[in-house]
């Protein structure tokens, strides 16, 4: 610089700076919801790491089949749906059943936003049939890689494709604007630090009169801050700052669902007389060892000081629904 533009004692106006004024419009796309960037950043490096570790080792036997369905009968996924999920069900991954609530219809076309291992885009292809088509998106390279693999196996890669991408910035690659007639989501918004963009993503791809179906977590109260609370729990939406969001973006026929919002789901078994869960099938009391969990004994070790909190004062689970005029 003292070479290029003299000492202290050089004039001042005789240096021009040229800039790039900053756009406030597009800082406020990048945007995340109060959550600092250093936050931001931590939560797509761990989510992404996690889910990769579920990807790359959910192709391993095991898993309890038994469970698995119990949880999707919980969940109040149909008998049918469950029957066609068939061994994919010990791979389901959400916070609710978003398809109660879309009204799939044959020859749609569905965005599963944070698609994970694929479960409820296997049962959106199922809906849509041949004529239509389903793309899932993806963080986890890992994730995307076996649900396309299972799409094959299972002969429905024609109509379903999974894709690896960041869901509130997902580009033209992926796909185009105003292509999907729904929009679903199961979990993948809990780990969003920005759910305007994610939402807003979410509102560009849909047709005119398309609409959306997004199974999150949403926190009630404010978070007492001198408590360590899991980065999950950090990044949840609040939910009075949600119905303003989602009319600011252009959204309508807003609903907030919470008939089965307790954080705690109650998974029905049919038990034997010694009071174990009875399995007909001797090869589902495998523990699916070598099988990533994200939730598993490390992180409930973590956040052991929460055992005597009451979650279901602070979080619920929610579905989202609206529709693009």
């Amino acid at each position: 610089l003292r070479d290029a533009y003299g000492g202290a004692d050089s004039d001042a106006a005789d240096v021009c700076f040229m800039y790039v004024a900053a756009d406030l419009e597009e800082e406020e796309d990048n945007e995340t919801d109060g959550c600092p960037a250093l936050i931001h950043d931590q939560v797509r490096q761990e989510t992404q790491e996690a889910y990769d570790k579920v990807g790359s080792t959910a192709h391993l036997e095991g898993g309890d089949m038994v469970m698995a369905h119990g949880m999707l009968t919980s969940l109040f996924y149909t008998p049918e749906e469950i029957e066609f999920a068939g061994i994919d069900a010990v791979n389901y991954q959400g916070v609710g059943c978003p398809h109660r609530h879309a009204d799939i219809k044959k020859g749609e076309s569905v965005l599963d936003m944070g698609s994970g291992l694929g479960v409820d885009s296997l049962l959106a292809a199922n809906a849509v049939g041949k004529e239509g088509r389903v793309i899932g998106v993806d963080l986890s390279d890992e994730c995307v890689q076996h649900a396309n693999r299972r799409a094959q196996e299972r002969g429905i890669d024609s109509s379903l494709r999974f894709h690896q991408s960041p869901i509130e910035n997902f580009d033209e690659r992926v796909c185009g604007e105003e292509v999907f007639d729904v929009v679903i989501s199961n979990g993948a918004f809990c780990l969003l630090p920005s759910k305007k963009s994610g939402f807003r993503n979410a509102f560009k791809v849909l047709k005119s009169g398309g609409r959306i179906a997004i199974c999150t977590t949403v926190l009630k109260e404010q978070l007492e801050g001198d408590v360590e609370w899991p980065l999950c729990m950090q990044t949840f939406a609040k939910i009075e700052e949600l119905r303003p969001m989602l009319e600011d973006l252009g959204f309508v026929d807003i609903e907030f669902d919470f008939s089965d919002s307790l954080m705690e789901v109650e998974v029905e078994v049919e038990m034997d007389d010694e009071g174990k869960i009875k399995n007909e099938d001797d090869e589902n009391e495998e523990d699916g060892e070598g099988r990533y969990k994200v939730h598993n004994e490390e992180g409930r070790e973590q956040f052991r000081h929460l055992e005597n909190v009451n979650m279901n004062d602070l979080c619920a689970r929610v579905v989202i629904k609206a529709r693009k005029p």
